[in-house]
C-alpha cells in the first residue's frame, strides 16, 4: 500500500512540508549556525524583526551583527556548546537591526553538529520591550531612594496578612533599632 495522498503526496512530505510552514511562520528568528559561526539558516521572521532578509545573513559571520560588549559572553555559549552537545544554553543580547539601531533578543541554543542538523540550532525572541521596562523601573528606584535619603526619610512595608513589618537601614537607625 501506498502513503502516497492527493496528487501523489507522501506522508513525509506533507510533514517537512508541514514542519517548513511552522517554522517560516513563527514569529521568532530561527537560525542554525556552523561550528566556525557561519550562519547557515536563517528563518523568514527575520525580515520581520531585523529587517533583513534571510539571504542578506546566511554565509555571514554571527559576530558581526552582535553588540560588541555581548560578543564575548555569546561566543562562550556557543563554545560550550561545542563541547558539551546535550545542553541546551539560554542568553540575552543586543543585535543589530538592519537600520543600524539595537535591539535585545533572548536566544535559546542546542547544538546539533553531531547530526543532520550539522549546526548549533539558536531559537531567538525579541524582549527589547521587556529590557526597556527593565531599566526603567531601575531608574526609578534609584530616583526613590535618591530622594528618601536625600530627604532624611525612611521606608517601612506592614503585610498584613502576615504581620511583618520590614524597615530600610535608614528607619531602623532613626528608631534606634538594631537590623
Amino acid at each position: 500500500m501506498s502513503d502516497s495522498g492527493e496528487g501523489g503526496t507522501t506522508g513525509n512530505e506533507r510533514n517537512r512540508e508541514w514542519y517548513r510552514k511552522l517554522v517560516e511562520e513563527a514569529n521568532d528568528i530561527t537560525v542554525v549556525v556552523a561550528s566556525d559561526g557561519t550562519l547557515m539558516y536563517v528563518s523568514p521572521a527575520v525580515e520581520r524583526l531585523l529587517g533583513y532578509t534571510p539571504s542578506d545573513l546566511i554565509g555571514n559571520d554571527w559576530r558581526k551583527y552582535i553588540h560588541p560588549e555581548d560578543s564575548d559572553a555569546l561566543f562562550n555559549v556557543i563554545d560550550a556548546l561545542r563541547t558539551s552537545p546535550s545542553s541546551a544554553e539560554t542568553v540575552e543580547f543586543r543585535c543589530r537591526r538592519a537600520d543600524g539601531t539595537w535591539c535585545w533578543l533572548e536566544a535559546t541554543m542546542r547544538s546539533r553538529l553531531d547530526d543532520d542538523i550539522g549546526g548549533i540550532i539558536v531559537n531567538n525572541r525579541d524582549i527589547t520591550e521587556r529590557k526597556e521596562r527593565e531599566t526603567e523601573l531601575q531608574t526609578t528606584k534609584e530616583r526613590m531612594k535618591m530622594a528618601l535619603e536625600g530627604a532624611n526619610l525612611g521606608v517601612w512595608d506592614w503585610d498584613m496578612e502576615t504581620d511583618e513589618v520590614r524597615r530600610d537601614e535608614l528607619l531602623t537607625e532613626m528608631l534606634e533599632y538594631t537590623s
